[in-house]
């Protein structure tokens, strides 16, 4: 079993030259043609031969629920995940097999509305996972116990059903789209300090220390896996340049599609209009990962 799991999600890992060319369509337009010929490599980063198909398909797996994996599957998971990490030495290496991982199970994470309070701590790992590891069982902290994602928990008043389209009184736990790029980077030890990350939500990483921010427009071809891209309200990370094809991994949600979860979408570095298209600027993370 977790040879299967190994094969299945990351045994495709493939520590190589970088394929880094340009092109690409909008988040919701998958390109059809195949990636070109490979460049130069930067050192450090990653090539991932995705399980998946990045240039015709597009990420339609189910939402993670919580009897979704047997104990047998989930202790295999674990160990995945593990062995996975240890394949890769460089920084931005692991984090981008960690987001890689998630984006390749069977379920997508589902998207989680975080919201911390002081008196309480039943909220603390809604939709934010500074913890090593996947989360596929429940934990007790701090005399709270906490339910693992795909499991359901109960809509904090911060987020009433009416305000939230189709969020109902419970909803599936998971990540939002600033936590699962923090869950990321302090699983690929990236970045360690986890009161720095707790604090971090999408626009600060816009002012994250040791980055640059990037206008996408122009620029594209600087983009490396690891790197982060995003527009006001989001961000998202980057996890292969396939010739003129980038693909990244977004936690999608918030009141638009809350249901919509972690996934893999595509954009075309060439054919995108960029004038249109959401995602408007990166974040160059050379010197956290210090490559």
């Amino acid at each position: 079993m977790r040879r299967k799991y190994l094969n299945n999600i990351l045994a495709c890992l493939l520590l190589g030259p970088l394929m880094a060319a340009g092109c690409s369509h909008d988040k919701d337009d998958v390109p059809s043609q195949q990636p070109s010929t490979p460049t130069t490599p930067s050192a450090g980063d990653i090539d991932i031969t995705f399980p998946f198909d990045y240039v015709n398909g597009r990420d339609n797996r189910s939402l993670l629920q919580g009897d979704s994996y047997s104990r047998r599957q989930k202790d295999s998971l674990y160990a995945a995940f593990s062995e996975a990490l240890a394949t890769v030495e460089s920084k931005r290496g692991k984090v981008v097999t960690a987001a890689t991982f998630l984006v390749t199970l069977d379920y997508r994470i589902p998207y989680g509305f975080e919201w911390k309070i002081t008196d309480s701590h039943d909220y603390d790992y809604v939709g934010r996972y500074t913890k090593k590891g996947l989360f596929l069982d429940e934990f007790t902290e701090s005399g709270a116990l906490h339910k693992p994602w795909g499991a359901l928990i109960p809509t904090h008043p911060r987020y009433p059903r009416q305000n939230v389209q189709d969020l109902g009184d419970y909803y599936e736990n998971g990540l939002h789209c600033s936590s699962f790029v923090a869950w990321a980077l302090y699983n690929g030890e990236a970045v360690t300090d986890v009161a720095l990350l707790e604090k971090t939500y999408a626009n600060d990483y816009r002012t994250f220390p040791n980055t640059t921010e990037v206008t996408l427009k122009g620029n594209a071809d600087l983009l490396r896996p690891g790197d982060l891209i995003g527009f006001p309200g989001h961000i998202a990370i980057v996890i292969g340049v396939k010739g003129n094809i980038v693909v990244y991994a977004s936690a999608e949600g918030g009141s638009s599609y809350p249901g919509k979860g972690i996934s893999w979408l595509t954009f075309n570095k060439r054919t995108v209009n960029y004038d249109t298209f959401s995602y408007k600027y990166f974040i160059r993370m050379n010197n956290v990962y210090r490559d």
